[in-house]
């Protein structure tokens, strides 16, 4: 890699920065410039504290805009990229000692200007004990200079520790937006033949029937299929647009059924535009149908209801005939779909079955 390449990597990654990274930023030069300025009061109750703060204040600028150029750019490059070895880390080490060196050396050109004399810190004291006399140290001192370079090192490494779990962070919890998205086409997939399936079947057996029945159903279906490859670019939909397809199938089914069904639909204005998972009612009047209505000889019924229970929740009723047991064999995978794509969703325990004479599910 050529040094202008990396160059211009480290500036284009250095532009490139996060609300919540630049929030952090602000914070920690805001921390640190309290920090040092408390240390340093504490240590040189003399000093200037106006001067103090302003002066401070650069140093820290300096300090965080050598880690934000540098270090961090470093991270991006090669820690992220190809994971932690022994070279990275003491490639690292080097960077941020550079960076420590460049700070200390920074704070002892600012100590050479006259404007921060009264923020001088060319020679500060300590006391051992109560009975020692008060020593002057220069901060020209090489061990005074050594000890500077090791804190902005390990202030660095701490600021690197900080920054690189949340880099993890980040990436943990991209990666499992990632798979619950791809998880969830999956289920959503997984439908597609469901229902279709269905479908086929009942136009099968309207062909022996009434032919031009049947080709209204292919009609109906086609519109269907048309409506549901829309539906399908998205995992969620509004209670209305899910409607739409279950209206067709029911369009479909009735034909079929004729007088075996009675339906009735009450869905509530307030409702039409609340979240679904994309094909869940279909998925549902299917299931009614399958193993409520069409097993009996018998008029059955279908009832499918939406209603606002208050500010923050509402409910789709979905209730049908139980009769005669059904004969069709069931694996519950179209409900079992469902509840995984409302999990996957952060919405737990929302499917509800009814037991006793009306059968059916209920959405809070």
């Amino acid at each position: 890699m050529s040094i202008k390449k990396t160059i211009r990597d480290m500036l284009r990654i250095s532009l490139k920065t996060t609300t919540a990274y630049k929030v952090c930023l602000v914070l920690g030069i805001a921390f640190l410039t309290m920090f040092n300025v408390t240390m340093i009061a504490s240590i040189m109750p003399d000093i200037g504290t106006g001067l103090l703060v302003f002066r401070t204040f650069i140093e820290v600028l300096v300090f965080f805009a050598l880690f934000h150029l540098l270090i961090r750019s470093y991270i991006k490059l090669s820690l992220l990229h190809d994971g932690m070895s022994w070279r990275i880390g003491m490639s690292l080490f080097v960077v941020s000692v550079c960076c420590g060196s460049a700070y200390v050396g920074f704070s002892y050109i600012l100590n050479e200007i006259s404007f921060f004399d009264d923020a001088s810190i060319e020679n500060f004291g300590y006391t051992m004990s109560s009975t020692d006399e008060r020593r002057e140290i220069g901060i020209s001192s090489p061990s005074l200079v050594i000890v500077g370079i090791v804190n902005a090192v390990i202030q660095y490494w701490v600021i690197v520790a900080v920054y690189l779990v949340w880099q993890f962070y980040r990436q943990r919890h991209t990666m499992q937006k990632r798979l619950e998205k791809a998880r969830l086409s999956q289920l959503t997939y997984q439908l597609n033949p469901h229902f279709l399936f269905n479908t086929l079947n009942s136009i099968r057996a309207l062909i022996y029937e009434d032919k031009d029945s049947a080709a209204d159903v292919v009609t109906e279906l086609a519109e269907l299929l048309r409506l549901h490859m829309t539906l399908d670019m998205n995992h969620s939909s509004s209670l209305e647009k899910d409607w739409q397809i279950a209206r067709h199938f029911l369009t479909i089914e009735q034909v079929r059924l004729e007088d075996r069904l009675d339906l009735t639909i009450d869905l509530s204005p307030e409702t039409l535009d609340q979240s679904v998972p994309s094909l869940c009612l279909l998925t549902l009047v299917e299931n009614a149908l399958k193993h409520g209505v069409i097993p009996n000889l018998s008029k059955g019924y279908l009832s499918i209801e939406s209603s606002l229970l208050d500010n923050h929740h509402w409910q789709l009723r979905i209730v049908n005939s139980v009769g005669k047991p059904s004969q069709q064999p069931s694996n519950r995978i179209g409900l079992s779909n469902i509840s995984e794509r409302l999990t996957c969703c952060m919405v737990s325990k929302l499917i509800s079955p009814r037991s006793g004479q009306m059968g059916g599910l209920l959405f809070q």
